[in-house]
């Protein structure tokens, strides 16, 4: 599936169903094709953006008609956004999705706001009820407060609780979208695999492609050589860790077996290649290993 099929697809979810979680089965298709931990990180954000808008419809009803709402109701409507959504149980996010952070930041500011803004105005309506000598849960308390204050409490809310909405539908446009470029990615890296496989199957290789080095194995004799291992772990702990390596790695096994096979037919350019082209290399990559190793095992800030 292509790039531009995907985000097509992604465009057709989010414009669909505006204001909705996005648990649609296309996206769910889609999640699916994810890795383990990205599935099952993605399901319980997806969750957590149905929680807050569960949340978020009662707290609009009330502000459709504030008449009928208690004081305390108020508050609880407040923390119960809140609670939705800052939920402990979200863990940190997998590489593919560490950009969702900064979107999840967002939600939980505007939460912040909304609960400070509905326990403002609880504070403002049980004074007004004390004063009045109402009861606290009486809608009479309305009548304490002064025309003014009682609109700029209801506009301070009513912005608070917009500003989260803008800010939860931002998070779940990203985050289907950070869906599709992951599909995305995985499948290229798909196709790479089976265009290394494809390579080894027409030149009679019975082992696993990502194991072989054409070219080194053709200078070198045997893929059991030392160094074709120094090559292959450079292979899977830096080129294999982005986009441009992987790619890289993909055209290498696309288009190395014929000039491999070349190679091993002719002795004299074997050690050519050997000695004027993938010793140096294995030079290089055995010399700076202490690097590449070290921001292997070091964990991104």
């Amino acid at each position: 599936m292509t790039r531009a099929t995907l985000i097509v697809l992604a465009a057709v979810l989010l414009l669909g169903f505006p204001g909705a979680a996005l648990a649609d089965d296309s996206s769910e298709d889609l999640a699916r094709q994810l890795t383990e931990p990205e599935s099952a990180y993605v399901a319980v954000t997806r969750a957590m953006y149905a929680s807050i808008r569960a949340q978020l419809a009662p707290l609009r009803s009330a502000l459709a008609d504030p008449s009928h709402v208690t004081p305390k109701e108020w508050s609880s409507l407040g923390n119960g956004v809140v609670a939705a959504a800052i939920d402990d149980s979200i863990s940190s996010p997998p590489p593919a999705f560490a950009s969702i952070t900064g979107l999840h930041q967002e939600i939980n500011s505007a939460a912040c706001m909304v609960r400070e803004a509905s326990a403002g105005f609880y504070g403002i309506l049980e004074t007004a009820a004390m004063a009045s000598a109402g009861a606290a849960g009486s809608t009479d308390v309305y009548a304490g407060i002064g025309l003014v204050l009682l609109a700029n409490q209801l506009a301070s809310l009513n912005s608070a609780t917009g500003k989260l909405e803008s800010a939860l539908g931002a998070a779940e446009v990203g985050l289907e979208l950070l869906v599709v470029l992951r599909v995305e990615e995985l499948e290229e890296q798909e196709e790479q695999v089976e265009t290394a496989k494809g390579a080894g199957d027409l030149f009679g290789i019975s082992l696993d492609p990502w194991d072989y080095c054409f070219i080194a194995t053709a200078a070198y004799g045997t893929p059991a050589a030392e160094e074709i291992q120094v090559l292959r772990d450079f292979r899977d702990g830096v080129l294999l860790q982005s986009a441009a390596g992987r790619d890289l790695v993909g055209f290498y096994y696309a288009a190395s077996p014929p000039v491999a096979d070349f190679i091993a037919e002719h002795e004299w350019l074997r050690t050519a290649v050997r000695e004027g082209i993938v010793d140096p290399i294995v030079w290089l990559v055995r010399e700076a290993r202490p690097l590449w190793e070290t921001q292997m095992t070091t964990p991104a800030p």
